[in-house]
């Protein structure tokens, strides 16, 4: 039921059908390269493990670019030389030179993927199709994540749902004046919330979000985006991808908590 009152909602929105390619992804390649940013703040020897363990695990036209929280003590000449990566990995790594002051819960997590993507795009131009989100507490297990990022285009636990249904403190992201511009109407609009780590997206949908946060910021990264609260990284990004319709609509698996 849910799924068909959304497919209803976009449709009344203008957003036009759910199974339908977005505008905003002519001209991209769902069978193209995915590539990995990672926001890291600790020391040379965890950060090694990070981009080794990423560019070992993926396929070899995966690219990784790392941020670096400009509260850490790890300095970007440090990286060269020091991350000692396998021959021909080093290619595909690059390290974006902005360094944000990340809190966790603001809105600097999310820009600091923003300039990953940004770097993504100047490093490699045209490679990277697909953007994948990797924390600093996040290790790959095993090869093979770029054929499920291929096959479902975007993050699976993308799905409407209604800002009411869920716990009360998710209520209040929803009046943030930002996210007012992305999905206004709280009880009949499209809205999406879910864990960033992990999460995935074609990349001309993250350029053209970062283009519409920083038309509404004034800026690049204003104050006012980078200091966002209620955990931005876990709904604006996504609430996008279902308004824009660049991500399929799918059924949503609710959380224990969120059935309570």
């Amino acid at each position: 039921a849910s799924h068909a009152y959304a497919i209803m909602a976009r449709r009344e929105a203008g957003l036009g059908r759910h199974d339908s390619l977005s505008p905003l992804l002519e001209g991209w390649d769902a069978r193209g390269a995915v590539c990995i940013s990672i926001a890291a703040y600790e020391a040379l020897e965890w950060v090694q493990a990070l981009v080794r363990n990423a560019l070992t695990c993926g396929e070899n036209s995966t690219h990784a670019v790392l941020h670096l929280n400009a509260r850490s003590a790890l300095r970007l000449e440090d990286l060269h030389g020091g991350l000692a990566l396998e021959p021909g990995q080093s290619d595909r790594l690059a390290v974006t030179q902005r360094r944000l002051v990340v809190d966790r819960s603001y809105g600097s997590i999310l820009y600091a993927h923003l300039l990953n993507m940004q770097t993504m795009r100047e490093t490699w131009p045209g490679h990277c199709q697909y953007m994948v989100l990797q924390s600093s507490d996040m290790l790959w297990f095993r090869p093979g994540m770029e054929a499920a990022v291929r096959e479902q285009r975007c993050s699976p636990d993308l799905a409407p749902q209604n800002v009411d249904v869920v716990p009360a403190h998710r209520a209040r992201f929803g009046k943030h004046p930002f996210y007012q511009l992305l999905s206004p109407n709280l009880t009949h609009g499209l809205h999406s919330y879910s864990f960033h780590e992990g999460s995935f997206y074609p990349l001309p949908l993250v350029l053209t979000f970062k283009a519409k946060l920083d038309a509404w910021a004034g800026g690049p990264a204003m104050p006012k985006a980078l200091q966002a609260g209620f955990s931005p990284e876990e709904q604006w990004l996504q609430t996008y991808a279902l308004v824009s319709g660049g991500c399929p609509l799918r059924p949503r698996v609710l959380q224990s908590t969120e059935r309570q």
